[in-house]
């Protein structure tokens, strides 16, 4: 949200009425008075696990993208943040360099979205000794965009609701004909949208499995079945 969203949501519900530059200023006293990373680390000594999940995201400032980049504990203590002007590779492993070097944070493992840089990074820095995975809800994610998912709930969405107002006027003559042609195209929607979650219900039973063999077997499972229909998924 921006801070003048912000500062409406607060008056509708605390009826305080805050202005957009007060709450900024008030953001950046906070800011001001919290101390770094190190200084966490060092004062506090945190019982860190060792088990990292780390997440970007892209800000826009002035019409630049920058990469925010976030460490987390799975204590759920955020360990380290920096916000990258130019998400370079060299600066993404300097990320993971201090955290290593600087934090002496006693990594186990770490768990990352699907960002090739992120990996190349990690395998720089800790020169695979340290197990790293890809979050699986971020791999859902990616399938379901290859899919284009979530348009096509989109669109059955909408036929739906168009069938719903035809139905309601099905005594006229003219709607007859209009009607029979949505139902064809909302049968043929519905026909691949049930396919698809289908599919993405395999898929997420196969990530989630306990076992490698059920996996694998449900890998093979979607070859064959839909391997011809959904190349790109199977590659993936």
């Amino acid at each position: 949200m921006s801070y003048r969203v912000m500062a409406k949501r607060i008056g509708e519900k605390t009826g305080k009425q805050i202005g957009p530059s007060v709450l900024c200023g008030m953001v950046n006293e906070v800011a001001r008075q919290s101390k770094s990373s190190w200084h966490i680390q060092h004062e506090y000594q945190p019982q860190w696990t060792g088990y990292l999940v780390v997440d970007d995201k892209y800000l826009n400032k002035r019409h630049k993208a920058l990469m925010s980049l976030v460490a987390l504990d799975s204590t759920g203590d955020a360990i380290h943040s920096e916000v990258l002007e130019e998400p370079t590779q060299e600066h993404i492993e300097n990320f993971f360099l201090y955290i290593r070097d600087r934090l002496e944070y006693p990594m186990k493992g770490i768990t990352t979205d699907m960002d090739d840089r992120l990996q190349r990074a990690i395998e720089r820095v800790f020169t695979g000794q340290i197990p790293h995975q890809r979050c699986l809800w971020h791999a859902l994610e990616s399938v379901r965009g290859m899919l284009g998912y979530g348009q096509l709930a989109r669109q059955k969405a909408i036929l739906e609701r168009q069938s719903e107002r035809l139905t309601e006027r099905v005594l006229e003559w003219k709607v007859v004909e209009q009607r029979q042609r949505l139902h064809q195209e909302l049968e043929r929607v519905r026909s691949r949208y049930n396919q698809q979650r289908e599919l993405l219900r395999i898929i997420r039973q196969m990530l989630y499995a306990k076992k490698r063999s059920e996996s694998l077997r449900l890998l093979r499972r979607l070859e064959s079945r839909e391997g011809k229909a959904y190349p790109q998924v199977i590659a993936f």
